[in-house]
């Protein structure tokens, strides 16, 4: 049997050819891709700690928004830091595996950032076009089932509403208004017929509750003061 010869060379890797191959312009490359990443890096882990702290943020909104920070985070380290390395070593090379990994993640994440953006959507839309069903509908079982990232925001939630400047009303009252809502429990506060506290079953459904009826009036001259109460 006879083989001709010819060339056998196999490649297991990509060469990239990189932005510039200036040397010189390198240092500069590295700087403006590091900064650029640090800033992204940092402002969304700074976007989660202040929902994550602050109890008023409690809501499907801002709910979806750490999880659309989180993304952002995965989406953007899937590239970049190989990038800054490849530009630090002076190196071009990237393995198929490699590839094949980047390509996947961000593929991954990409179709992430625009679910969560898509279900952010459909939050304001219920929270303005039916603002009275908000809270039956962003109920805290769909919210959960909807982002991906959920495990993120896992932490329990304030669930208890403190309410000021409510008209001459009593408990009966009071329960009937939140009940058409959704289920809460009410308690006047004693000898102050203008405050009370709202509890509901989870921190995402009193959230929810905080953000659509904040300033609503029951009677005319009386628009809703509702916060959270601190734990």
């Amino acid at each position: 049997m006879y083989m001709e010869a010819g060339n056998q060379t196999a490649t297991s890797k990509f060469i990239l050819l990189g932005l510039s191959e200036d040397v010189d312009l390198q240092p500069l490359l590295f700087g403006l891709f590091l900064y650029m990443y640090l800033v992204c890096v940092i402002g969304n882990l700074l976007i989660i700690l202040a929902i994550s702290s602050d109890s008023h943020l409690h809501t499907p909104m801002y709910f979806f928004l750490s999880n659309l920070s989180f993304t952002d985070i995965c989406f953007t380290s899937t590239t970049v830091p190989k990038m800054l390395v490849n530009i630090q070593t002076q190196s071009k090379d990237l393995t198929f595996e490699g590839c094949l990994t980047q390509m996947y993640f961000f593929m991954l994440f990409a179709g992430l950032d625009d679910l969560l953006l898509a279900v952010m959507a459909y939050d304001r839309f219920v929270a303005i076009c039916p603002p009275l069903h908000y809270t039956v509908i962003m109920n805290p079982r769909l919210c959960s089932q909807m982002p991906p990232t959920q495990p993120l925001t896992e932490n329990p939630l304030n669930h208890i509403l403190f309410l000021t400047n409510l008209p001459e009303t009593n408990k009966i009252m009071l329960s009937m208004f939140f009940n058409q809502i959704s289920i809460f429990k009410v308690w006047l506060v004693p000898g102050q017929h203008d405050m009370a506290f709202v509890e509901s079953d989870n921190g995402v459904h009193a959230g929810a509750l905080c953000d659509s009826l904040q300033g609503f009036k029951i009677t005319q001259n009386y628009p809703v003061k509702i916060s959270f109460v601190k734990k």
